[in-house]
Parts: structure tokens; sequence; C-alpha cells
């Protein structure tokens, strides 16, 4: 499978669709109690029995960003991340970045929704420890495609992922390949993706 012809560049006959897909991304932000509900499921029971509560969960949203970088501001911070495609679900700690899921929108030879990057944000490792994050932003992921009557979604295995030969922070086959397996994925060999139908 030639996964850079679907990951990297949006089919011409999707354009009208994917901008629907925009406005109901939009619309689906979650911040304060909208997100409080969805995260609780992905607290760790680790954090769950050193204290962290209701009131700290709270603090954390999931919007929408488009573009392929992104700079963050921050008490004097300032840091720059790349997203390998032009969507990306964010997710935040008191509005500020910590980890993102980027994915494109696929219709050969299936209609499916593609991730192809999981990755949390340099100096957000404390925010990011109380909770399976990865498993948060697929989630979502798999609810935006069962809003949007897309059948199916993909993860790109870590070996497939452009950055795999670069020294990478973190456990990256767990964000990635181990996330999938959790999540009920299945590994298809032809198409070289982990996969997963919404309603299953």
């Amino acid at each position: 499978m030639d996964l850079e012809n679907h990951y990297l560049e949006i089919p011409k006959d999707l354009g009208l669709k994917i901008h629907t897909e925009f406005r109901k991304v939009r619309r689906k932000n979650l911040n304060g109690l909208g997100a409080k509900t969805f995260l609780e499921r992905f607290v760790k029971p680790s954090a769950k029995s050193s204290g962290f509560d209701e009131d700290e969960l709270a603090n954390y949203g999931l919007s929408y960003v488009f573009g392929r970088k992104s700079f963050n501001h921050f008490r004097g911070r300032r840091n720059l991340f790349y997203s390998d495609t032009f969507y990306r679900i964010m997710l935040t700690h008191r509005e500020w970045p910590i980890s993102f899921s980027s994915f494109q929108f696929v219709k050969n030879p299936e209609e499916a929704i593609l991730i192809g990057q999981i990755q949390g944000i340099k100096g957000a490792e404390a925010s990011l420890s109380p909770l399976r994050w990865p498993n948060a932003l697929v989630n979502f992921v798999l609810d935006l495609a069962r809003e949007s009557n897309i059948p199916e979604v993909w993860i790109l295995p870590w070996e497939k992922n452009q950055w795999n030969n670069n020294e990478v922070k973190g456990n990256p086959i767990m964000y990635y390949d181990i996330t999938a397996k959790r999540e009920g994925f299945d590994y298809d060999e032809k198409m070289e993706v982990y996969r997963k139908n919404v309603d299953s």
C-alpha cells in the first residue's frame, strides 16, 4: 500500500465532504464539563489514587486545529511543533496544548480516517502523566468518524511513520501500535495499517 498518497494528499473528490467534516469537528470542541465527561475514563488508576480529582480534570480540553505547524506561547515560553497533516485534534491543559493527533480523510480504496501522528508536546510531561492520552485522542477520532458516518478509522504503525528513523522521546510503539491493539484495532497486512470499524 502506498501510504504517501493516502496520508499526505487530499483526494480531489473529497473537497466538499472535508469542509463538512471541518464544521463537525469545530462543533465537537470540548472544554470544562464536556472534556471532563469524555476524559474521565482515560484517567490512570495511579493518578486517581494520588489525588487527581474532577476539579483538575476540568482543566483539560479537546479541540480542532488546522494547519501543518503551530506556535505555542505560554508564560514566556515559545514552542514550535509540526503536524504531519492539516487535520489535528489537540489535547490542552489550562488552554495550553500538551498533545495532539493528526489525521487525514481517505477514500481509496475504502473510506476511512487515517491517524498518522500521535504526539506529546515537549515540556508537557507532567500534565500528560495522569492520562492515557493516546487512547483519548484515538477515541475522539473514533467518535468523529462515527458521527460523520465514516465507517472505519485506521492507525499508521510506528514503523511506517516518517519520523521512525529519528531520535524520538517517549515510547512511540506504545503510542501507535499498542494503543491501537488496546482499542480493538486489527492489523491489516495488505493495507499495512491498524483498522477498526467504528460500530464494532
